[in-house]
């Protein structure tokens, strides 16, 4: 249904512009045209009367990294109108990981989302290290959803310090590490970086990204800025 037409509807075309009555075409999968009463080119029609018609909606805070791997469908979010998804938020992402950190990338991921961690060891390959193998694993599995997707903060230390992502401020080379990584997965199309200053673990721990000091802070929120990427 790449081509249609959907008619009849009342359009909040997203602007903050008054609700309108008016047609929307669509042709291979791209808006065309929209205004009163277009008439159908052998599109497929939609008859929208009695309903709004919207641009797909951006839930910008969500936590379907791992779900999109299990379902891909991401159900029940199309059926509500959402189109792109944010991932990766809260520090908390899948990548960048080390395998012999993953068992504890899983736990904090699934205590502080409240997931089920089966599903985490079951359901997800695990066949990356950096955030750009990650990108190419999510595209090669495909989703219902347009993703864009956050590097978290505490994922990004643990990958960098082990188990001394818990425990201390980072040094200069590890800061260093940090946004070199961070870089990389920007300039592979990573929409920025999620941190959280409250998280804590199974055991009560502060999360990794909450042991940062300013220097380390500033280092990486400069990253993505030089970028012109966010932070969350």
């Amino acid at each position: 249904m790449s081509d249609l037409i959907v008619t009849g509807g009342m359009l909040i075309d997203g602007t903050g512009s008054p609700a309108r009555r008016a047609d929307v075409r669509v042709r291979g999968g791209v808006v065309a045209e929209v205004g009163p009463d277009l008439a159908p080119r052998g599109e497929v029609v939609v008859d929208a009367r009695g309903a709004y018609v919207t641009p797909g909606f951006i839930d910008s805070h969500t936590h379907l990294d791992p779900t999109m791997f299990w379902d891909p469908a991401c159900d029940p979010m199309p059926q509500h109108g959402v189109t792109t998804a944010l991932l990766g938020n809260c520090s908390l992402s899948l990548a960048p990981v080390r395998p012999e950190h993953l068992e504890e990338v899983m736990d904090v991921f699934c205590f502080i989302e409240d997931m089920p961690i089966e599903e985490f060891r079951s359901g997800i390959p695990w066949t990356w290290r950096t955030w750009r193998e990650y990108r190419d694993a999510m595209s090669a599995k495909g989703s219902a959803l347009n993703m864009a997707s956050l590097i978290g903060h505490s994922m990004l230390r643990i990958f960098v310090m082990g188990p001394d992502a818990w425990k201390r401020a980072a040094t200069g080379a590890e800061i260093e590490a940090m946004c070199a990584e961070l870089g990389d997965a920007l300039a592979a199309g990573c929409f920025g970086l999620s941190t959280s200053f409250f998280d804590v673990d199974r055991a009560a721990r502060p999360v990794p990204s909450r042991l940062a000091d300013e220097a380390e802070l500033r280092a990486l929120a400069d990253t993505p800025g030089r970028a012109g990427h966010g932070f969350v």
